[in-house]
């Protein structure tokens, strides 16, 4: 069956509110869209996490052309860009998986508040549109529109009716039959073009129509939010600005050469990645900039209060690079974020270690390996346990 499209009378108060709530819930599609994705694959996809998928796929495709090869390059050189796009490739193709999440429905959270209060009744789409027309979006709380229930007497809510001066115009999977067949025929009459009729649905027909109309209503309404996260919009904006570097860095490569100096530009270009690996910070000089970022990081990763500035020691700098690499895992999984904060002190050791460089490559190569998608346990667990098998080979001499 073709999609077609469907008028679905709805009060434009329930319609707004419905549009908006898919807003807020980052999945920005108009509802027929939404339907046919819940329908055919009982979950839906926020608008930025297919935007993510969309643009990780490109960049990931695009990233090992970051080479300077239009002009000859120092070996060793060439060895560090190469790692550095194989590192940076691998973080962007941890992007490119699927974000279908399952709605979790007000209804069903009114009947869980309702069952917890003993009260044997459950929550309908006409309790719902009551306590919006009453209360408005703001109090669409499950517990508020319980005690609502509970606190107000009416027995038939069937009869509850707000006027449908608004609709939806969904494109569904709905069989010809259930449409009105429209006849025309020519008119004799120069002034009436065409004469117009149409044969009405059978009361058969007219009750199967009204079930794909119900099943709509059901999936698209009054969701109350979903049982993931949507991908936050600053990791799309990363993602077209570094595409974006990347274009201007190909327009550069392509250009006719005007010198055989390529390290400025091709490192300026590189500075402007929003998505790529934290660069190691090199010792000795550190501009003011670098400073007040340690003492921010210090600021919140510390238990102490820092009161003065101070030239940043190389173990403050690692504090920078691994505070920039966890954050890219943890924005949209808070329980990571808790385990990082209680891994703390582990955090602090492991950035002082002699070997930081290799023991950091290490856990980005573990990271990467690991297909689950929310990693902030995980390294807070990696890095712990690098901690103590120093301890423990420090204590063994080893």
């Amino acid at each position: 069956m073709a999609k077609k499209e469907i008028k679905i009378p709805v009060n434009q108060m329930v319609k707004d509110y419905t549009i908006a709530t898919l807003e807020k819930l980052g999945v920005a599609a108009e509802p027929g869209k939404v339907y046919n994705q819940l329908r055919e694959r009982g979950a839906v996809e926020p608008k930025t996490n297919s935007e993510t998928r969309r643009l990780a796929k490109m960049l990931a495709k695009e990233i090992p052309t970051f080479l300077p090869d239009h002009v000859p390059i120092d070996k060793k050189k060439k060895g560090e860009y190469v790692i550095f796009n194989a590192e940076w490739k691998s973080k962007i193709e941890a992007l490119i998986c699927d974000g279908m999440f399952r709605p979790i429905y007000l209804r069903d959270e009114v009947n869980q508040v309702l069952q917890e209060k003993g009260h044997e009744g459950c929550c309908t789409r006409n309790h719902l549109i009551w306590w919006l027309s009453l209360k408005g979006a703001d109090h669409m709380i499950p517990e508020e529109i319980a005690e609502g229930i509970l606190r107000y007497d009416f027995e038939d809510w069937s009869r509850f009716r707000l006027v449908e001066k608004d609709a939806y115009h969904p494109r569904l999977e709905i069989p010809d039959e259930l449409f009105y067949q429209r006849i025309e025929k020519q008119s004799a009459d120069s002034q009436v073009k065409r004469n117009l009729r149409f044969n009405p649905l059978t009361p058969e027909q007219q009750t199967e129509r009204q079930r794909y109309i119900d099943d709509f209503l059901d999936k698209i309404e009054f969701i109350y939010k979903m049982d993931g996260k949507a991908v936050d919009q600053n990791t799309v904006d990363k993602l077209k600005n570094d595409l974006d570097v990347l274009r201007e860095f190909r327009k550069w490569r392509d250009a006719p050469l005007t010198t055989a100096q390529y390290e400025a530009k091709y490192e300026e270009l590189r500075d402007r990645l929003k998505t790529a690996p934290p660069r190691k910070k090199k010792r000795g000089a550190v501009t003011k900039k670098a400073t007040d970022a340690v003492n921010s990081v210090l600021a919140t990763l510390s238990t102490g209060t820092i009161e003065t500035q101070h030239e940043p020691k190389q173990w403050e700098l690692n504090q920078i690079d691994l505070k920039d690499y966890i954050g890219e895992f943890t924005r949209n999984d808070e329980t990571g974020r808790n385990k990082i904060k209680e891994a703390q002190q582990y955090i602090d050791e492991f950035c002082k270690f002699e070997d930081f460089d290799a023991e950091f490559a290490d856990l980005r190569r573990s990271v990467n390996d690991y297909n689950k998608p929310f990693k902030g346990g995980y390294i807070a667990g990696i890095i712990k346990n690098k901690v103590m098998m120093h301890e423990s080979n420090n204590q063994q001499g080893v």
